[in-house]
């Protein structure tokens, strides 16, 4: 049995008077892909390009991190020093759905939260859940799960030894970077359109996906249009999730002097992501709506 999930329109690159179909299914029972594509075929339909992809599970099995004292004192310390800079530094939408997680998920400075828990939480919200992984995921593994409402969630705690930066992505950053925006209803439906853009998508517009989720989702700033006129590094606000799980990178963003360009798509694929040191440069948009509304448009023509 086929059914279609998702079904749309895209300009055609062979010709401009023609559309391109995208269209994405599951497949139930014993059928094949090859044997869709012929079925596919029967009907009409003129296939150009098929990429597969495994529907991730829906029932992970959570082994949960705060299990040693260690890593519980590291939690300790940085959701303290995390929070304060929440307050000066991070967008309105993840701080008030960072109360919520507060309330109903058990996060506190003396309680590292439960991935299960959390996973109930989305689902309730946003239909999002939480799949546990074992480290760091290749663009497109990562990006079809958001295509699925799934979110890839490491389950270790950084090092003690330097708790307010780590190169690789860890509980802490899944847990106080990501998730809060994963509460709210448009962050949650913007993030399956960018997870529905890659499972179609070429090498090369795969590349520019992530480049762009990069740097937005991760390490994106959005401009306070209230903020002290006198002080320009004060009027942008926060809402990537690279910034909000690392203090010292948030501190290098805001209260540092790195390169701010405002949010030209052509002009951030072009920038290099840097995975093992603060990065060199970041993008804002006038508020969170926009960088959404930009993702979007290049998700639904560009990419």
């Amino acid at each position: 049995m086929i059914v279609i999930k998702h079904l749309e329109t895209r300009d055609s690159k062979q010709s401009s008077s023609e559309l391109d179909l995208l269209i994405e299914m599951e497949l139930h029972g014993r059928l094949t892909n090859q044997e869709a594509i012929e079925e596919m075929k029967k009907n009409g339909l003129q296939v150009q390009e098929v990429s597969s992809t495994i529907a991730p599970s829906v029932q992970p099995k959570f082994i949960e991190p705060g299990t040693n004292e260690e890593e519980k004192k590291t939690w300790s310390v940085i959701y303290k020093t995390l929070r304060e800079l929440h307050l000066k530094y991070a967008c309105q939408e993840f701080l008030d759905n960072f109360e919520e997680l507060e309330r109903h998920c058990g996060y506190s400075e003396n309680n590292i939260p439960q991935l299960e828990d959390i996973s109930r939480f989305l689902k309730a919200k946003t239909g999002f859940r939480v799949r546990p992984v074992a480290g760091y995921l290749s663009a497109r593994d990562f990006l079809a799960g958001l295509a699925f409402r799934v979110f890839f969630c490491t389950q270790y705690v950084r090092h003690s030894a330097n708790p307010f930066y780590t190169p690789e992505p860890d509980t802490v950053h899944e847990l106080m970077g990501h998730m809060a925006l994963f509460a709210d209803p448009d962050f949650a439906q913007f993030s399956q359109e960018i997870g529905l853009a890659s499972l179609g998508a070429s090498e090369e517009d795969l590349s520019k996906l992530a480049t762009l989720y990069f740097f937005s989702i991760e390490f994106g700033l959005s401009c306070d249009s209230h903020a002290d006129k006198l002080d320009s590094r004060l009027k942008y606000k926060v809402y990537g999730a690279g910034l909000l799980s690392s203090a010292e990178e948030l501190r290098h963003a805001i209260e540092g002097s790195p390169s701010i360009y405002r949010f030209d798509p052509d002009r951030v694929v072009e920038q290099e992501c840097l995975i093992t040191t603060f990065q060199s440069a970041y993008f804002y948009t006038r508020n969170f709506e926009e960088a959404q509304s930009k993702l979007r448009y290049l998700c639904l023509f560009d990419v």
